[in-house]
């Protein structure tokens, strides 16, 4: 790894404050949450360096020994136009950059707001500290290479640690920027998984995320699969699992049931249909058919009780017809979904959708607040199921009015006022008396031992 020059690195302790700043601003998803730890954690071992997260507004006028590094989205057109305004203003300020993740695939759009910006891909950010140097000099640089990352950084929030297993894919989505940012497949050994998920539950984890772009596609380069690194983990914490191609899922069907089943994970599928249309998903180039995403949720249903299945869709896909949108909500219909992550399709620089034929926007406006109204109706009713039914919760987060949670499938809990003592990681079981499109409000009325969530877990969902 490169270091930082003599000249920071060596610097003497100073009494009160640091001789360098680095600010991390972070968008988009876990995998992203994951490489900014991973940053942050290289340069905290440094000297006299104070990493912070931060927000656009807690940056005012530029330091000479402040540099900011944003670690980019380029999933979205929305993200990356709030991403874009950013770099510009603080760009126009003096500030010095240092741009990550996905949207350093185009560089060029990047330079358009800011010339003098080091950039590094999102498989070069071991190469954090040789960034943070340039943007000290004002030197424009790209620092990008296509390599396997060995994780190191293991930072838990709260009882929350995201860890990142793998990143790239073996698909090739019409639509889709990430890939050209992350081109190639790598995962992490199962051996350092279970290392990195010891060292997190050391440190207080008490759930876990497994993150990539494809959870499917994992170990597919090292001859293993994502269904035996499930029955490797340690079970001292419990693990959410992350978004998965329909076409892996299948490929593992019968393995990762078993797995589900019997590995402290929660009983969550995510599965991105993205269109319950066969024409569409042919010009997404996805490589499965909706009747086998169907066959996996139905397969998965037969033996995981209370299953959780979020999915995701883009609504005004070129080439959508009503038919194909009416066909969509369908299939979220037929399907039962509990989640839905829906946008509006974002044309994305270089890739091949980004030349197919527009859909008038009022059309795709009109199909979006349709789909917002019809999800709200669905995502209730789904919920309504659990009204009065006794559920076990682990306490992820604090809110305004008190904690956040998680059932066993990953329902999101809204804990309401309580005379228990309640902390963050503690289990608590009560009875569902209200619920949201998203949450299920439950009044606790014990506690739980911590090892009787994940026996409900890995009993197969019991408790849900």
């Amino acid at each position: 790894m490169e270091s930082l020059p003599v000249k920071i690195k060596a610097l003497k302790k100073p009494e009160k404050k640091p001789n360098l700043i680095v600010r991390f601003l972070t968008f988009g998803c876990t995998l992203n949450k994951a490489d900014t730890n991973e940053m942050k954690a290289y340069l905290s071992s440094l000297k006299n360096v104070m990493v912070v997260d931060s927000h656009k507004k807690s940056i005012s006028s530029p330091l000479s020994n402040e540099v900011v590094v944003i670690n980019t989205c380029a999933v979205k057109e929305a993200t990356e136009n709030k991403e874009l305004f950013l770099i510009k203003e603080l760009a126009k300020k003096g500030k010095k950059l240092v741009i990550a993740g996905c949207l350093t695939y185009n560089e060029k759009l990047i330079r358009k707001y800011a010339k003098n910006a080091v950039l590094v891909s999102p498989t070069a950010i071991d190469k954090i500290g040789l960034a943070i140097s340039y943007a000290l000099q004002g030197k424009a640089a790209t620092i990008k290479e296509i390599k396997r990352l060995s994780r190191k950084a293991v930072i838990v929030n709260g009882v929350i640690s995201p860890l990142a297993i793998q990143q790239g894919c073996t698909e090739h989505c019409s639509y889709c920027a990430t890939k050209l940012a992350r081109p190639l497949l790598f995962s992490l050994r199962p051996r350092r998984v279970y290392e990195l998920a010891k060292l997190a539950i050391s440190k207080g984890a008490k759930e876990i995320q497994l993150t990539g772009m494809d959870l499917g596609a994992y170990g597919l380069e090292i001859k293993v699969d994502l269904s035996l690194l499930l029955l490797e983990l340690p079970k001292q914490a419990v693990y959410r699992v992350g978004m998965l191609h329909p076409k892996h899922a299948k490929r593992m069907l019968p393995s990762l049931i078993s797995s589900y089943l019997s590995s402290p994970v929660y009983k969550f599928l995510h599965l991105p249909v993205q269109s319950g249309s066969n024409n569409i998903l042919k010009l997404m180039a996805r490589d499965y058919s909706v009747e086998e995403v169907l066959e996996i949720i139905k397969r998965f249903r037969e033996k995981v009780k209370e299953l959780t299945i979020a999915t995701d869709v883009i609504v005004g896909f070129p080439g959508e017809e009503e038919e194909d949108f009416e066909q969509t909500l369908s299939f979220l219909e037929k399907a039962q979904v509990d989640v839905v992550n829906s946008s509006r399709f974002s044309p994305r620089p270089l890739t091949k959708a980004f030349s197919f034929p527009r859909i008038d926007n009022k059309i795709v406006k009109k199909r979006t607040v349709y789909l917002h109204s019809f999800l709200t109706e669905l995502l209730k009713k789904r919920n309504e199921k659990y009204l009065g039914k006794l559920v076990r919760v682990l306490i992820t987060e604090p809110s305004v009015s008190g904690f956040k949670g998680r059932t066993v499938n990953y329902k999101q809990v809204i804990v309401k006022d309580s005379q228990l003592s309640l902390s963050l990681g503690d289990v608590i079981e009560g009875e569902v008396e209200g619920i949201t499109r998203t949450s299920l409000v439950v009044r606790p009325e014990r506690k739980l031992l911590f090892s009787e969530f994940v026996d409900s877990l890995t009993r197969g969902g019991d408790n849900a």
